[in-house]
């Protein structure tokens, strides 16, 4: 294609579409942190001199640089697009997406609320995928069973509460958001802290007994088989622990952002004048987690936290 776009001759116009980007380009783009306005260097590589594949090098190991240039597109776009690339949403045999998926999540045991539409009737709602992965199982969950069009209406009715106060009065909702961000972030800041001391503490340990292994059998100590069994695992280990520390880390730079991060959500309350329906875009600038909680057996109420994005819960 190179050398055919070199050629005087060639005419762009005869290929069927020039603007056709494939998938795994585009995803290069979507990730690339230049656009943020940062320099990496040291991100990728070759697998060894002998080999012409290319390989991606750990985040740690890359070098940094931040602010080298003028920005391509907000910090507040990238971070919509990650969101929207991690979501991932599945799509229905009518090739619709549900508007809440993803969002929505089993507020007893953490995992996802998954959709189903009823045959006979346009009914759709959401159970916990929990429950129905754990039906054999003695930490089994319950069924969550909640109808979509209560979810809309208590996400709705919250919605706009929240715009609405942060529109009229918001240096209010500012001294709410901060009085929020210090409580939740501290027990949050401090979980994370210790995750990513053990994932630390375990990575230089992985380190250690891959030197160890390397030696024993460089001294005849530890056969090839057993050596390759055992690098094998712990490279894997290596590169899943260099995973969680990245986005600890990451995740704990976002905590301290508090200020900021109420800011982002401003403005998105502003680009909307009266909101009326929850469409799928609207929820992605919006929500960032939806736990549901079931039923109480006593009085029949059910309880629904909203977490948004950069503010977290507004009660």
């Amino acid at each position: 294609m190179k050398k055919l776009q070199n050629d005087p001759d060639f005419d762009v116009s005869s290929v069927a579409d020039p603007y056709v980007w494939c998938k795994r380009s585009i995803n290069i783009i979507l990730d690339n942190p230049v656009y943020l306005g940062h320099t990496y260097t040291h991100r990728s590589g070759k697998a060894s001199y002998r080999s012409n594949k290319k390989v991606m090098y750990p985040s740690d190991q890359q070098f940094e640089f931040l602010n080298t240039h003028e920005p391509l597109i907000a910090l507040e776009t990238w971070e919509t697009v990650q969101r929207r690339k991690a979501d991932r949403p599945k799509v229905n045999r009518q090739s619709e997406v549900d508007s809440f998926s993803g969002l929505l999540f089993c507020g007893d045991c953490g995992t996802r609320m998954s959709v189903h539409r009823e045959k006979n009737r346009p009914r759709i709602y959401y159970t916990c995928e929990g429950y129905r992965s754990r039906k054999e199982r003695s930490d089994q969950c319950t069924t969550h069973c909640i109808n979509k069009k209560i979810v809309e209406a208590v996400v709705l009715d919250d919605l706009i509460r929240v715009t609405s106060e942060a529109k009229q009065h918001r240096e209010k909702f500012i001294e709410i958001c901060k009085n929020n961000s210090s409580t939740a972030s501290k027990k949050e800041q401090a979980a994370k802290k210790r995750e990513l001391t053990k994932s630390e503490k375990r990575l230089a340990e992985v380190k250690r007994m891959f030197v160890k292994i390397y030696e024993d059998n460089a001294l005849g100590k530890l056969s090839d088989e057993d050596y390759a069994m055992l690098s094998g695992t712990y490279k894997t280990e290596q590169a899943q622990l260099e995973q969680t520390i990245s986005e600890l880390t990451s995740e704990l730079n976002k905590i301290k952002d508090d200020e900021q991060n109420t800011n982002r959500f401003l403005k998105i309350v502003d680009k909307y004048t009266d909101i009326t329906e929850l469409t799928y875009d609207l929820l992605r600038d919006f929500i960032d987690k939806i736990y549901i909680y079931e039923k109480d057996k006593v009085n029949k109420t059910r309880r629904i936290e909203i977490f948004y994005n950069f503010v977290g819960n507004i009660s």
